[in-house]
């Protein structure tokens, strides 16, 4: 079904409360895509609503001499993006890339090519990671000062040893806990997804907004009262019936997660606390996963009578905990 088209009076709305096109787009219900960015770009220009107030990417041209001392500095196309900082991406990449074989600039010293090794990480111990991280406000800049390549193995190796080493991560990388009853009261504040992702600091784009979809979808919220109802793939899944699911399972079968047990025991009242010391959902201020326990330690019964919630301490003191009857059996 194709998106509606907006008024001119509830694009005007929007384009005020927005700081880009995408988030135009967000604040419509809208699909966003180019095509649909272009639109709402060409429909605003023709309406004369002043676009003033949204974020500009800065555009830089980039003097042929400079681009020899990045690349005469450099070992890839990726590190010529980290001598101009310029944020890596595909379109930076391309970019970059088009205008060093313009030039005819020599890249033979590149490690990427054939027959060249990829040269061996920098070794950093505790204190330069702390002094890394300290003050950093992404993982981006940690991995700079570290002189580190930004792919996604060396930020693994980085925020491993941060966890080792009890360092806090970058605010930026922290990805924030959405609990039922913050997105409960986000939606009940807000008329809108995006008004919601502010609300409860997620920065405005796709990946939160169907983040926040699914949340609505799973905890039942009611989004009656926003200005658009929300329609994504996400809100159109069925949920699994508890009487098919709270049933024991064929051998050889895969183990039900546990959260569609969870979900299914809050469904038929089950209360969501533990069992044997009564804790909920929370402990020290802080939200806490109740974990479910098969009592008779068959990980395919998942009959109402053989499931039972747990904190986890108590789960970790049970007999059939992580398999230990199945050992005992062997």
């Amino acid at each position: 079904m194709p998106d509606a088209e907006p008024t001119p009076e509830e694009l005007a709305r929007c384009v005020r409360r927005a700081r880009s096109l995408t988030e135009v787009a967000f604040l419509l219900g809208l699909r966003n895509s180019g095509g649909r960015r272009a639109s709402l770009r060409r429909k605003i220009t023709s309406l004369g609503i002043d676009t003033s107030h949204f974020r500009r990417m800065p555009r830089h041209k980039y003097r042929p001499e400079t681009l020899a001392a990045a690349v005469a500095a450099s070992t890839s196309i990726n590190g010529v993006l980290d001598y101009l900082e310029i944020p890596r991406s595909g379109g930076a990449h391309t970019h970059i890339s088009r205008r060093i074989k313009l030039l005819g600039l020599d890249t033979s010293h590149f490690s990427h090519l054939p027959g060249r090794p990829s040269p061996p990480y920098p070794r950093f111990d505790r204190r330069a990671l702390e002094e890394a991280a300290e003050g950093a406000k992404s993982m981006r800049q940690i991995l700079r000062r570290l002189h580190l390549p930004e792919s996604g193995r060396s930020r693994a190796e980085v925020r491993r040893r941060l966890r080792a080493y009890g360092i806090a991560e970058p605010a930026g990388y922290q990805r924030i806990r959405l609990g039922e009853a913050e997105v409960r009261s986000a939606a009940a504040r807000s008329r809108s997804v995006a008004a919601m992702m502010r609300l409860l600091g997620l920065e405005i784009g796709e990946t939160n907004r169907r983040r926040l979809l699914r949340c609505i979808a799973r905890y039942g919220i009611d989004t009656s009262h926003f200005v658009r109802q929300p329609t994504s793939s996400v809100l159109s899944r069925p949920r699994r019936d508890p009487a098919r699911v709270l049933v024991e399972r064929p051998p050889g079968s895969g183990r039900t997660p546990g959260a569609v047990l969870r979900r299914a025991l809050a469904e038929i009242g089950v209360p969501v606390r533990c069992a044997q010391c009564g804790v909920g959902e929370t402990w020290q201020g802080r939200p806490l996963t109740l974990e479910v326990d098969h009592v008779n330690g068959d990980p395919l019964d998942n009959r109402r009578e053989n499931l039972r919630l747990l904190c986890p301490n108590c789960h970790a003191q049970t007999a059939t905990f992580a398999g230990r009857n199945r050992n005992q059996a062997r």
